[in-house]
């Protein structure tokens, strides 16, 4: 991952927004789904509606940093 995807996986894992990281990396919402969709393709995550993306994609951020599983 880019250090801009790094930083936008870690957001995502706090549970921001897509506006609320857009607001706070100063880019418009569009970049960060945009950044959202490039991260879950680098992850091998795709969309699915019996899936949320974003806990999939929290999941994959704990294993990344080698956060406890519960």
């Amino acid at each position: 991952l880019t250090d801009v995807q790094a930083e936008t996986l870690r957001l995502v894992a706090m549970g921001l927004s897509n506006g609320e990281i857009g607001r706070q990396r100063y880019v418009s919402e569009k970049s960060v789904e945009q950044i959202v969709a490039r991260i879950a393709c680098h992850l091998g995550i795709s969309p699915d509606r019996s899936h949320n993306l974003r806990v999939l994609m929290t999941i994959e951020y704990n294993k990344w940093i080698g956060a406890p599983r519960h």
